[in-house]
């Protein structure tokens, strides 16, 4: 008995390309309401935590619309 909201192979890529696409522009929005506007707070702890210098190297993972990569690229890592 296989699992019905399973897709496998290229109908589901397609559609989480597609869920994704949808979100994009709200991407932000959507995280403003979801965590009550503590994901802004969550990221400049993690900036300020990170204490990146210039020179430093950085990689942001799953890096949603880019805003602590342009922050860390900003306090100078490469």
């Amino acid at each position: 008995m296989g699992n019905r909201f399973y897709e496998a192979g290229e109908q589901r890529a397609a559609r989480v390309n597609d869920l994704f696409a949808a979100i994009a522009p709200r991407y932000d929005l959507i995280n403003d309401v979801q965590s009550l506007g503590l994901h802004r707070w969550w990221k400049r702890r993690l900036l300020q935590l990170a204490a990146v210098k210039p020179g430093d190297t950085a990689l942001d993972l799953c890096c949603g619309t880019g805003d602590v990569a342009f922050a860390l690229a900003a306090a100078g890592a490469q």
